[in-house]
């Protein structure tokens, strides 16, 4: 009886711990890490794949894993609510320092931290005429030989908000291999269309040309451990190889 009675005890004050002030309104620009990971049960949660956060001003962020690519999106925080483009996450508890985020598979601890992400200015101006920002991706040439094999899209976020997708347009896979020294392979979409599928009919200078429905037009800025990064106007896939 007294353990269970402690255990009821235990239970509220951790509860009362988790929930703090979740609507104040806080500048979150600069760098955050991941301290701590919580199960859905509150459980703390062993991990190597440190999530990192590097909020640029009030509508910009980049976002990048341990060892992993850095990506770029936009943002928005409302009470309660941080909007990250292609997911979201409930504001448990939020302070100048320190933010409990929850989704759907558990909780997570970021804490602010000094390292600054490094991240230039693309001003190159993309289909929708705003200015974004990409991972410093240097002279690195990405050979042919690297974009071999099944590709599908589990991210895409866009540098401008669409009024209205059209899941015929949104790239899903990529399938691509070489035919006599040139790339081929075919690129499905998100939903079916009655003229199929896209061929791949070329790739030069990192930049994938594609012909079926519509003329594509993809360039590759990275490909590496299994991982590639890819953008069409102004959507930016991220993509994973499946042997």
């Amino acid at each position: 009886m007294r353990a269970l009675l402690f255990s009821l005890l235990l239970l509220h004050f951790t509860d009362r711990a988790w929930a703090g002030n979740k609507n104040k309104t806080i500048n979150i620009v600069g760098t955050w890490k991941e301290a701590h990971r919580f199960s859905l049960n509150k459980e703390k949660l062993d991990f190597k794949d440190t999530t990192y956060y590097n909020f640029i001003d009030a509508t910009q962020y980049i976002v990048h894993h341990q060892d992993g690519f850095q990506y770029h999106n936009t943002y928005s925080l409302s009470p309660g609510l941080l909007d990250l483009g292609m997911n979201a996450y409930s504001v448990v508890e939020i302070s100048q320092n320190k933010m409990l985020l929850k989704d759907d598979q558990g909780t997570y601890e970021f804490v602010r931290y000094k390292e600054v992400v490094a991240a230039t200015e693309n001003t190159t101006q993309a289909s929708s005429s705003q200015r974004g920002y990409k991972e410093e991706l240097g002279a690195t040439t990405i050979k042919m030989e690297q974009l071999v094999g099944k590709w599908e899209v589990y991210k895409r976020s866009s540098l401008d908000k669409l009024p209205e997708i059209d899941y015929r347009k949104i790239l899903k896979s990529l399938e691509i291999r070489i035919v006599s020294g040139n790339l081929s392979g075919t690129i499905s979409a998100m939903e079916d269309d009655p003229a199929g599928a896209w061929k791949i009919t070329g790739y030069e200078n990192a930049m994938i040309t594609a012909s079926g429905k519509s003329e594509l037009h993809i360039q590759v800025l990275k490909c590496d451990q299994g991982e590639m990064v890819l953008q069409s106007g102004s959507m930016q896939y991220f993509l994973k190889q499946f042997k």
